[in-house]
């Protein structure tokens, strides 16, 4: 919670509380022009999702979960079955990819995603929220 001091009168009074108010409607409902509608936007035009994941932690948070590959990339593999005779003459020595192998340091988020994010941000910012 802020506090300040306003002085002008009840007109400029009215122009802060305006803008107050526009800002806390970022958050109320889903629209094109709040924060959870931009963000189903931005993950359906840039992300190419077709079902676009929105969760909401509290009445002003809200997310969305990222994954490095494609959740479904994996599930129509079938594992491969090797020769048994070769499995026992030759020892595994490569580095197991997964859970306790290899790991990437490619970020998961792409940086041209993440400034498509912050251009849609400002851009509704910049309409909704308009100083007065």
């Amino acid at each position: 919670m802020f506090s300040f001091t306003l002085e002008g009168g009840d007109e400029t009074m009215k122009l802060v509380d305006d803008q107050i108010n526009d800002m806390a409607n970022l958050v109320a409902q889903e629209d094109e022009n709040t924060i959870p509608g931009e963000m189903i936007k931005w993950q359906t035009e840039d992300m190419h999702r077709k079902y676009p994941n929105l969760g909401q932690q509290d009445a002003e948070t809200y997310y969305t979960e990222i994954w490095p590959r494609s959740r479904l990339s994996r599930q129509g593999r079938q594992p491969k079955v090797k020769n048994l005779v070769t499995l026992m003459r030759k020892p595994h020595t490569k580095p197991i990819k997964g859970s306790a192998g290899v790991t990437s340091v490619r970020p998961i988020l792409r940086d041209e995603l993440f400034q498509k994010f912050n251009d849609r941000m400002v851009a509704l910012l910049n309409r909704v929220c308009a100083w007065r």
